[in-house]
């Protein structure tokens, strides 16, 4: 009963009370007349550094970073089962071209393309969506062209070719079925990743800008005054860590459902 009333608790009620908090309290007054306030009855998280409520200002954070992940991990997935599939499918040159660029996003230095794409494009919500699907294509990608590769050499293939259908509708009928749920499965685990790498996008000043919250730009701020107040970087904080928390428990329980599924 009591694991029951938890589990309601954190993934029903929290996230309900966040979203209503994200979108109904004053985020962005700033009073310097009450910088770096200790948590009380009136702003239960304190204030930050500019007077501004610290509690509507992380639930916006919240929920912005929840849906700038989850919107990059599908961007992310549609990107890596395309190209994989097509590499699959593709002839000998074709194949190895793409391939070949499958490896070099896996062998170079993530911090030298946040440079330079950071540097091309700039900052921003966009921007940030555009980084993380650069950084992660490869590795839906790489799945998605081993199964589409076997694929096309089993049973079913090759009976189907024999009964007259064409590459097409193997492709749409009996390939995409296929190849969707273990790669989808397989990358699940990349959302916790997105979700702290979008952080540190944040944290980096290469997020949504001012006077937008986001968890990365509330920690740095947090971080420059945490000898003066604790509650400005404790909260943010905390609130990543069980982000990454929940979303890891999701995905372990979605993952448990497709392999009773399959049995």
């Amino acid at each position: 009963m009591l694991k029951r009333a938890v589990k309601i608790l954190a993934f029903f009620i929290i996230p309900v009370l966040i979203l209503i908090g994200a979108f109904t309290g004053d985020r962005e007054t700033v009073r310097l007349d009450k910088m770096l306030l200790k948590p009380s009855l009136e702003y239960p998280f304190g204030t930050d550094h500019l007077g501004r409520d610290i509690l509507p200002r992380l639930c916006f954070a919240v929920v912005l970073s929840a849906v700038t992940s989850v919107t990059s991990w599908v961007m992310i997935v549609f990107l890596g089962l395309m190209i994989g599939g097509i590499a699959a499918l593709s002839p000998g040159f074709v194949s190895r071209l793409i391939l070949t660029m499958i490896t070099l996003v896996f062998v170079t230095p993530f911090i030298l393309i946040l440079i330079a794409f950071s540097s091309i494009v700039g900052a921003g919500v966009l921007n940030s969506y555009l980084i993380l699907v650069l950084f992660w294509w490869a590795i839906p990608a790489r799945y998605s062209y081993f199964i589409v590769n076997d694929l096309k050499r089993s049973r079913f293939a090759i009976a189907a070719r024999s009964f007259g259908f064409t590459t097409y509708q193997i492709i749409l009928f009996a390939m995409i079925q296929r190849v969707i749920k273990p790669v989808v499965a397989s990358s699940l685990p990349l959302l916790p990743d997105v979700i702290a790498l979008d952080a540190g996008l944040s944290m980096l000043g290469l997020g949504a800008q001012p006077p937008t919250p986001t968890l990365g730009s509330m920690l740095y701020d947090g971080v420059k005054f945490a000898y003066i107040s604790w509650h400005p970087v404790i909260f943010p904080l905390m609130s990543l860590i069980l982000l990454v928390f929940v979303s890891r428990k999701i995905i372990e329980k979605v993952n448990r459902g497709w392999k009773n599924d399959g049995k």
